[in-house]
């Protein structure tokens, strides 16, 4: 991803038919400290401190990117573990799916939308949302060169402080763009799964945009006989 950190965050919520969840409890994890050291003991204090147990939980919501290597993977981990082992139901969350709910309501319901995540030097991951549609993506994501984005006039981009310079010094911010930070916010997540259906536990796996860089660099060292 680019300079910029997503905030870690987990949440419980009930389900209320016919709106979104309930949110019982919301905590952020502090991102200085190893995932399971943190993350763990912050979802138990959610489970606890609405009375309720592990084996409570009906469904787990996980983010699954794109985004870092090492926090996609432990998140992901974190929610097979905990299905497996209380039987809820698993939902995989595209990280872009979350994000397109932290826009404006009135702007997203006028403008379509490009989410642009996991940039790294000359390209980013795009998906494209129809303006009020924030459930079917236009088209699916994909990893593309910064250079052909071809963004819209009038569109919302959904992209960090250095992306959008980068973006700015190629001339590739429209007329009338609405440039928009992201909101990592397990509360979208939330939102978000209740539109998505539940896989199996075993077939929840990160989206990666590109091959992590330690076996890019163990491919090349192959290469060359070290």
């Amino acid at each position: 991803m680019g300079p910029q950190l997503p905030r870690v965050s987990v949440c419980l919520g009930r389900p209320r038919p016919g709106s979104a969840a309930e949110v019982l409890g919301f905590e952020s994890v502090p991102t200085d400290r190893r995932d399971d050291e943190g993350l763990i003991p912050a979802v138990d204090r959610l489970v606890r401190g609405a009375g309720k147990g592990p084996r409570d939980l009906r469904r787990v919501a996980v983010s699954i990117g794109p985004g870092g290597f090492t926090g996609l993977r432990l998140a992901v981990a974190f929610a097979k573990m905990v299905c497996e082992v209380t039987g809820a139901e698993c939902v995989a969350v595209p990280t872009a799916h979350a994000l397109i709910r932290r826009v404006d309501a009135a702007l997203r319901a006028e403008r379509p939308g490009m989410i642009l995540l996991a940039w790294k030097r000359d390209d980013v991951w795009a998906e494209r949302f129809d303006a009020g549609d924030s459930i079917h993506p236009a088209s699916p994501g994909a990893l593309t060169p910064i250079r052909a984005l071809q963004p819209r006039p009038n569109e919302i981009i959904v992209c960090d402080a250095e992306l959008e310079a980068t973006m700015r010094t190629l001339g590739l911010v429209p007329p009338g763009a609405a440039m928009v930070r992201p909101r990592f916010d397990a509360s979208a997540v939330l939102e978000a799964s209740d539109c998505i259906t539940p896989i199996d536990p075993i077939a929840l796996s990160p989206l990666y945009p590109r091959e992590p860089e330690a076996a890019t660099k163990w491919r090349e060292l192959k290469k060359r006989g070290k």
